[in-house]
């Protein structure tokens, strides 16, 4: 019987925390690489679309970014939707006018809102694209989003 460490599947180093033995890799790898814990499959389970092949990769989709700071340090994020935002809507005293203002909130821009996932079939690479929880996608114009309604029409009259 071996007393060595389990390893963590992205860096190689030892794990001492029992945690994140279960989940085999470090908190801090984790959030380095924008990794997170991938909810419920939103896509079907169904063959490819286009060549009905069975093998299907599920991957979160992320995106490399850069800080601001003295020394830039580089991040990987999940690829969202939009970004969370503060929203303040202010009214005059006087004139009664309403002004929106959005705030800079640090802590807000850590919440992924609408993370992307994508499914690629092994054969032939046809991707299909889902997003977590898209009912709770803000809608917009601070958000950059908006919501169309293509339900059915009234009849041409």
């Amino acid at each position: 019987m071996s007393d060595e460490l389990p390893k963590c599947r992205i860096c190689g180093e030892g794990i001492y925390v029992l945690a994140e033995q279960q989940v085999g890799s470090h908190e801090s790898c984790r959030a380095n690489f924008g990794l997170q814990e991938l909810p419920a499959s939103r896509r079907p389970r169904r063959p490819c679309e286009r060549c009905n092949h069975h093998l299907i990769v599920r991957c979160l989709v992320r995106e490399r970014g850069a800080t601001e700071s003295k020394y830039t340090a580089s991040y990987v994020a999940p690829l969202q939707v939009t970004f969370a935002r503060k929203v303040i809507t202010r009214e005059a005293f006087f004139s009664g006018k309403k002004t929106t203002e959005v705030t800079h909130d640090p802590a807000l821009e850590q919440q992924v809102v609408g993370m992307l996932e994508a499914y690629v079939c092994q054969r032939c690479g046809f991707t299909e694209w889902y997003t977590v929880e898209p009912e709770k996608i803000p809608i917009g114009e601070e958000y950059a989003t908006e919501l169309i309604d293509v339900g059915p029409q009234e009849p041409y009259r």
